[in-house]
């Protein structure tokens, strides 16, 4: 997430995080382990929200537009 907001093109994103990383972390976790949309990427989103600042595993989901 916060990649994704560095990396916009406006601060719209970035003015969302502490909302979604509330969301986040009070949402159950997925019942499947993938990396997109199961465990294994709820706990590296979470992860990454927490840390505040840009991580490195995360930069393989950045897209060109």
């Amino acid at each position: 997430m916060n990649r994704a907001a560095a990396d916009a093109r406006t601060n719209d994103l970035a003015a969302h995080l502490p909302r979604l990383t509330t969301r986040l972390d009070a949402a159950d976790p997925p019942g499947h382990p993938g990396f997109l949309d199961g465990a294994a990427g709820d706990e590296l989103a979470k992860h990454t929200a927490g840390q505040g600042s840009l991580t490195s595993w995360d930069a393989c989901l950045l897209t060109t537009g």
